[in-house]
């Protein structure tokens, strides 16, 4: 357990917890992280395309109409078989990635940090929203405490 203040002066505590999923839960878990370093991916080329094409960036609620034609797509209706959320958190995550990188760029802090494409087993965690508590996190990393952490593969394909 750790302890950490907020602005207010508050103390908050935040758990760290080990998933010791069954075979079954993993390849479920898999599954979600392959999911969403898929949309992380598309979206990262499609705003690439954009900025080649002259167009200026797509917030984060144009990349959630990208994410629903994904969905309905022919060729990647697989993504219809995840919930959205962790997809849509994950377009969150990217959003906040370009404004990052936009805020840095004019403030001239270092060098920006443009979005990367994300390979497996880097992928940083899922995110499950929850109006009543918050945010529940699940990641294939070490992180902040607030993080539950699920064991990396034992071999590459």
């Amino acid at each position: 357990m750790s302890s950490l203040s907020d602005p207010a002066g508050h103390t908050l505590k935040a758990y760290r917890y080990a998933l010791r999923a069954k075979p079954a839960q993993e390849r479920h878990l898999r599954r979600y992280l392959g999911a969403c370093r898929w949309v992380w991916n598309a979206a990262l080329a499609e705003q690439q395309a954009r900025q080649e094409r002259g167009e200026k960036y797509a917030g984060f609620a144009q990349m959630c109409k990208w994410l629903t034609s994904w969905r309905n797509a022919q060729e990647t209706k697989w993504l219809a078989d995840v919930s959205c959320d962790p997809l849509q958190q994950t377009l969150k995550g990217l959003d906040k990635a370009f404004q990052r990188f936009f805020r840095n760029a004019k403030a001239g802090i270092g060098p920006p940090g443009y979005p990367r494409f994300k390979v497996r087993g880097q992928e940083g965690g899922l995110r499950f929203p929850n109006s009543k508590t918050g945010t529940a996190r699940c990641s294939e990393r070490t992180g902040p405490p607030t993080q539950a952490r699920l064991a990396a593969p034992a071999t590459k394909p």
